[in-house]
């Protein structure tokens, strides 16, 4: 790839030196030209440019003294490419391909090519995506009409410039986590390698629930679905008649809601509020009244009439409005007086926490460990660790109320969101250790994950945040607008890796307000590489979305289960199970 250039003509150049001028003379080539002919357009001598050179030196009269013999002189050849992205170097792909450009530009002094190499990075046992390379010899031609490359590119000229176009296609067996990809470039005139380009690529794609169900018509549910030794149990209610169904045999993806489903027992003479916690054997319902009742779910089977007991509170309530929870020793529930209500059933006692001027309860929440978030409308927050107190009045800074709470247990950290503020508290010493803002309100509770060690949380504009658990940077690649078509009024979000892969997804569901119609988005988006993600309109519209997500286990036969309260044909309960990534 080396250009030889022989050209004529005479240059003298004069130099001062101790009381004498010295005169060198270049014979350049056999026939007369320019001198501007022998440099490139960027003003660099051509390489391989033959001089001859020959030094004189004169007295001040100009008379020659000294002259040296000649001597050949070879102008080298200079490497220099430069590159830039045409393109951003991170694409989701909606349908068909995805393509990368790049502007090339021969910056030596010499014809020069250069030699492409790709490595791909992309999730185990996945498909792999298919990698193409085209040149814009032709300006006319783009993309894939372009010239397509092997390994090396055709000839450039010096200060030629060119584009390279990349072409990324995803599996079409949907089976991808995405990819990372580095373009490798070298000059092939001396071998020597150009910083390596980088490019990050996903695919959206569309799926549909692997199995779903619905409650009778206007039988909305009653109370929280719970997922117990693997079957999936549900109250329903129409204002009067109130029913227990049950899967008889636990659910996954070969064992679905088709023909899995059972009528178990008519719960007799209460009218749930929509809350709901097990105990054991127990499962503890609260009315609007603010009282609570209880039946053994495991002996209501075989369309038996129950009878539910009920709990009586001494001169006590609990908020009807706010959840009953278990640390499946203790029942925790909210008084009206905003203190924190315990029942211990095996000892039958009642125990009231009591915090020095309490704020109305907002949000109430189980974390990992048996800890219990219990958030407050004027910012501050209880921890309940065991039925013992831990720590009262703690206060976050921001505006709004308290809406939900992730734990690390292995730093003894938590993650806490108020309006558009995510914290990091360390109960331990009572400090914050970062504070940071979103551009929206965050939705509901964040979520954190060892595998990324970072805390994910949702925007009421559709935008998916990831923050570095130890400081509070924001991963690379977020925050990632994962909705835009309407505000998010409800999400439910958790990360989890399969057992039998290497690769975290975070699993989302997200009630979004369309001009007063409520819709649902379900996402799987790959933790690593959020331009990688699965999406779901299965829920119907209309259906009020529930407040968690259940995960019937983690493996590669489990299913997230997605559940919504009401609406929709017929104001039913309804149930998704998707397949986990």
């Amino acid at each position: 790839m080396r250009a030889k250039r022989v050209l004529a003509g005479r240059i003298m150049i004069g130099l001062i030196r101790k009381g004498a001028v010295v005169l060198v003379m270049m014979n350049v080539g056999p026939a007369p030209l320019l001198a501007q002919t022998t440099r490139t357009p960027d003003g660099t001598l051509w390489a391989g440019t033959t001089l001859t050179l020959r030094a004189m030196v004169t007295d001040t009269a100009g008379r020659t003294t000294a002259l040296s013999n000649e001597a050949q002189v070879r102008v080298g050849q200079v490497v220099r490419w430069q590159w830039e992205y045409e393109t951003l170097p991170y694409l989701t792909v909606t349908a068909g391909d995805g393509w990368f450009s790049l502007l090339l530009r021969n910056k030596g002094n010499g014809v020069d090519a250069l030699r492409l190499k790709t490595a791909a990075s992309e999730g185990p046992n996945t498909t792999p995506w298919q990698i193409s390379l085209f040149e814009q010899v032709d300006a006319s031609r783009l993309f894939g009409d372009a010239s397509p490359l092997n390994e090396y590119t055709t000839p450039f000229m010096p200060s030629e410039s060119r584009r390279l176009f990349i072409q990324a296609r995803p599996p079409s067996d949907r089976n991808t986590d995405g990819i990372f990809l580095t373009l490798k470039m070298s000059s092939v005139a001396n071998e020597q390698s150009l910083t390596p380009a980088e490019f990050i690529a996903g695919a959206e794609i569309r799926i549909g629930s692997h199995t779903s169900t619905s409650t009778w018509a206007s039988y909305p549910l009653a109370a929280p679905p719970q997922l117990l030794n693997g079957r999936l149990f549900w109250i329903v209610a129409n204002g009067n008649d109130m029913r227990l169904f049950s899967t008889p045999q636990p659910l996954n993806a070969d064992t679905t809601f088709q023909n899995n489903i059972r009528y178990e027992a008519k719960l007799n003479g209460l009218l749930p509020s929509g809350q709901g916690a097990v105990v054991g054997n127990h499962w503890y319902l609260s009315t609007s009244f603010g009282y609570i009742a209880y039946f053994d779910w495991t002996q209501a089977t075989g369309g038996a009439n129950v009878y539910p007991q009920w709990l009586f509170i001494d001169r006590l309530a609990v908020n009807p409005n706010l959840p009953l929870l278990s640390d499946g020793t203790r029942l925790y529930f909210a008084l009206p007086t905003h203190h924190i209500g315990i029942y211990t059933p095996a000892s039958n006692a009642f125990d009231t926490l009591r915090v020095a001027n309490p704020a109305p309860i907002v949000s109430m929440q189980l974390l990992p460990n048996n800890v219990l978030f219990v958030g407050r409308e004027d910012g501050r927050f209880d921890l309940v660790w065991w039925g013992m107190l831990l720590e009262s009045g703690a206060s976050m800074s921001g505006t709004g109320a308290l809406t939900g709470a992730a734990l690390d247990d292995r730093r003894g950290t938590l993650f806490i969101v108020r309006g558009v503020r995510i914290g990091c508290y360390r109960p331990i010493q009572r400090q914050w250790l970062w504070s940071v803002s979103a551009h929206a309100p965050i939705i509901g509770s964040p979520a954190y994950d060892p595998t990324t060690d970072a805390v994910y949380a949702l925007t009421s504009d559709g935008w998916l945040y990831a923050f570095d658990a130890a400081t509070g940077t924001p991963l690379s690649f977020y925050p990632q607008r994962l909705i835009a078509d309407a505000p998010v009024v409800k999400a439910a979000l958790r990360v989890l890796t399969r057992t039998d892969r290497k690769v975290p997804y975070v699993y989302l569901a997200a009630q979004l307000d369309t001009g007063g119609i409520l819709t649902t988005r379900v996402l799987q988006v790959t933790a690593f590489n959020p331009f990688n993600r699965f999406y779901s309109t299965s829920v119907m519209d209309g259906a009020v979305l529930g407040d968690a997500l259940l995960f019937t286990g983690a493996g590669a036969s489990d299913l997230m289960l997605v559940w919504c309260w009401s609406g929709g044909e017929g104001n039913r309960g309804r149930f998704y199970g998707f397949r986990l990534r």
